[in-house]
């Protein structure tokens, strides 16, 4: 994994806002807001649930959010970026199949083995995966990003935010 320098890092840490101050309004820059609550459940004990939320404030745009759904393949493809000039982050989802009838286990095996790999082109060894149901939320400056189905094909929609 790359080390960010002390200069990106100083940069980062000027575009984090602080807790309290992510509720006040503010002029001539955008926020980006996240929330995930987690619940984890385990036989036996009760659910467990964490809730995380994130917000950061980015440059002016006037671009709009870019969001597409397409098939998702075996074979890599760059990510569609659409009209988004300076991307500041990324939310891949990779849709479940919706059943019309009630699938035979060797549907559900092959609906679960449709698991997203994301990597950037330029670091081919390292990426992230996103399971059959599951979704990616992340940071680029870049558009090198590319994504293939490890098995068959899927739906996935693509969300990209200005940044």
């Amino acid at each position: 994994m790359k080390e960010i320098t002390s200069r990106e890092e100083k940069t980062l840490n000027e575009t984090l806002v602080p807790i309290d101050e992510s509720i006040k309004p503010v002029e001539k820059q955008d926020r980006l807001t996240a929330r995930v609550d987690v619940y984890y459940e385990q036989q036996h004990f009760e659910p467990t649930q964490v809730g995380v939320s994130f917000s950061t404030l980015l440059p002016k745009s006037e671009e709009q959010v870019y969001v597409r759904r397409l098939k998702i393949g075996e074979d890599w493809q760059d990510v569609d970026f659409g009209w988004i000039d300076r991307p500041g982050s990324l939310l891949i989802e990779n849709r479940k199949k919706m059943f019309q009838t009630n699938p035979t286990a060797e549907e559900m095996d092959l609906e679960i083995q449709k698991v997203l790999y994301i990597r950037n082109k330029e670091e081919t060894g390292n990426g992230w995966t996103i399971p059959n149901g599951g979704f990616f939320f992340g940071f680029t400056k870049d558009k090198n990003i590319e994504i293939r189905c490890l098995t068959g094909e899927t739906t996935g929609v693509i969300n990209v935010f200005p940044g």
